[in-house]
């Protein structure tokens, strides 16, 4: 989790981002991010779940990134997600070493979030004084040095039966080429800026 968000979309930051890391089996190295942003949500009574079971994972102990926690239902998670429209590109992970060669998939619409799980991760990164004197744990935005940012347009949204397409899209990341994962057509923008 970063608050705020390490990825801007036209130059604006979101209050929050989550990193999901794949590791590919075969080799065990990480290939692949997807990060998805967040946003308060406007209904009072609003509570994103899957924080509420993760919350408590990542405020206790010391403020620092790349922090495991325990088991999570990420399938429960990504049904929220609306993956029709996913900014991707080939870059590098945004904490130490910054390793190359990670293909991202930034999902477009963010999800919501209520004002008090927001205020929980803001004190705990972006707003305590003590962790990076109060600018948060993001990694500030950097040029794009030449790589091209795609927007890969789907025509349904993610459920749990589609996830083989989301693993190909992963795959076919280095060329851009994201395939639908109702269909299985290929369908890419280009360019799009984040």
């Amino acid at each position: 989790m970063h608050a705020p968000s390490e990825h801007t979309v036209n130059g604006e930051l979101y209050p929050l981002e989550i990193h999901i890391v794949h590791v590919d089996a075969a080799t065990g190295v990480p290939a692949a991010v997807i990060g998805i942003f967040f946003e308060e949500s406007e209904d009072p009574d609003f509570e994103n779940e899957f924080l509420n079971d993760l919350l408590p994972e990542l405020t206790n102990g010391p403020s620092k990134t790349g922090k495991t926690v325990g088991t999570l239902n990420l399938g429960t998670f990504l049904k929220q997600v609306d993956f029709r429209e996913v900014y991707n590109y080939d870059g590098s992970f945004t904490t130490p070493p910054c390793t190359e060669g990670i293909n991202w998939l930034v999902v477009k619409k963010p999800l919501k979030i209520s004002k008090e799980q927001l205020e929980v991760f803001v004190d705990h990164w972006a707003g305590n004084l003590a962790f990076a004197g109060g600018f948060g744990n993001n990694r500030l935005p950097q040029p794009l040095k030449g790589r091209t940012v795609k927007l890969s347009k789907f025509d349904a949204k993610f459920d749990e039966n589609q996830s083989k397409g989301l693993l190909t899209l992963c795959s076919n990341c280095q060329t851009a080429a994201a395939v639908n994962p109702a269909t299985g057509n290929t369908n890419s923008t280009n360019p799009a800026t984040s």
